[in-house]
């Protein structure tokens, strides 16, 4: 996320003939998710996405209240920059699909997650847009993939704090 954050801000200050792009914030809300699989390989998962939110414990989110983080998200950044500013985060799995699913103005609910997982779930190097009122709810949105996957995926053990930038910010 902080090297998609960073490209971003360069392409910015490219775009504007600037010396430099927005400010970069790293925003805890846009972290991925802590359940107890946190650490084990993707490939332990392959076929088992569904059950990832499955009787989690005490101390670790559900699908839920990952959605309710982005919501509360969405309400600051909205109070932040304003209802016409044009904001980028960069984020990761759930974070993003719960994006999604207030694109598509359904619930994020794990119910809903599991019900809509194959058919709505982000490609990698995807971009859900979002159109947010003053309040920071979402009024409706956009989904964007590439036509191919990315030449190389890497997996990395470690949660890289996500950042968010403001094209329009003052700070």
């Amino acid at each position: 996320a902080r090297t998609t954050a960073r490209e971003l801000q360069r392409g910015q200050a490219r775009a504007h003939r600037q010396p430099q792009g927005p400010p970069l914030r790293q925003e805890a809300a846009l972290l991925e998710v802590h359940t107890p699989h946190d650490g084990k390989p993707l490939s332990t998962f392959a076929g088992r996405w569904h059950t990832l939110y499955d009787d989690v414990p005490e101390g670790y989110e559900t699908f839920e209240a990952v959605a309710s983080r982005l919501r509360s998200l969405l309400a600051r950044l909205a109070a932040d920059f304003g209802e016409d500013a044009e904001v980028a985060c960069v984020t990761h799995g759930d974070v993003v699909f719960s994006a999604r699913l207030l694109a598509e103005g359904l619930p994020t609910t794990l119910a809903s997650k599991k019900r809509e997982d194959a058919r709505l779930y982000p490609a990698t190097a995807s971009i859900v847009s979002l159109d947010v009122d003053a309040d920071g709810s979402v009024r409706g949105g956009a989904y964007w993939a590439p036509t191919r996957a990315p030449d190389r995926f890497t997996e990395t053990q470690a949660q890289a704090p996500a950042l968010c930038g403001a094209a329009a910010a003052e700070e």
